[in-house]
């Protein structure tokens, strides 16, 4: 009879370690089809990295109100997806929509949809300045072909990938790419003259970063 309920015991403990460990496990990365991570898709042979940065703890809020802290996290670039390791093996996030922000190397990251070559998409922006107006950052690499001249021994012989940002503005739901000089004050409409008149008193360009973060200040302000 002792042996049978030790037996039990060990057994209910088992079983107990286990389905908390799964459980753990669970809350420790985010919902969703997650998949293991292939590099087989990746340029060889090409100088550059496709990442962002390397792996990096990283705290993952949400939409649910849960928090996954601490998590090692990398951006892929080149791919468009969110990285994450567990137990020395990477993994992508399946289901990106489940996610409020993930707070990375001091940047925040929101995945939201947009608008690009007259096609729905969705991917992953830096959220530079937050406001009525917030300025986002979308990183992109770019694959630029060798140049090298044989007969003149000039240009670069490798293939490389070069990081790239493009700027663009979310207006409630709304995601607005930077792309033409006068867009700034095209979405700033309703406040176009006095928009108009800070950025010819300042000198401030509707491109650059830093003057646009300054201009969204002071339009937040008004």
């Amino acid at each position: 009879m002792a042996k049978y309920l030790s037996f039990t015991a060990i057994f209910l403990y088992v079983t107990l370690f286990t389905h908390l460990q799964a459980q753990q496990i669970r809350l420790q990365t985010p919902p969703g089809y997650n998949y293991l991570y292939s590099s087989d898709n990746m340029p060889k042979g090409s100088e550059g990295s496709p990442y962002l940065d390397d792996w990096k703890s990283a705290d993952i809020h949400l939409k649910n109100g849960k928090t996954i802290y601490g998590l090692m996290v990398r951006y892929n670039v080149f791919s468009e997806e969110m990285l994450y390791q567990q137990n020395n093996i990477a993994y992508a996030i399946g289901t990106p929509d489940s996610i409020s922000d993930i707070l990375l190397s001091g940047k925040v990251f929101i995945y939201k949809e947009y608008t690009k070559a007259n096609k729905i998409r969705k991917g992953f922006f830096e959220v530079i300045f937050k406001g009525k107006v917030s300025l986002l950052n979308k990183y992109k690499i770019e694959f630029i072909h060798s140049n090298y001249n044989v007969a003149l021994d000039i240009g670069n012989k490798n293939d490389r990938l070069e990081l790239n940002q493009q700027l663009y503005l979310q207006q409630e739901n709304q995601i607005i790419p930077l792309d033409k000089k006068n867009k700034l004050i095209e979405i700033l409409n309703n406040k176009n003259k006095e928009i108009s008149d800070y950025m010819n008193k300042e000198k401030l360009s509707g491109k650059k970063q830093q003057d646009v973060i300054k201009i969204l200040t002071y339009y937040n302000q008004l």
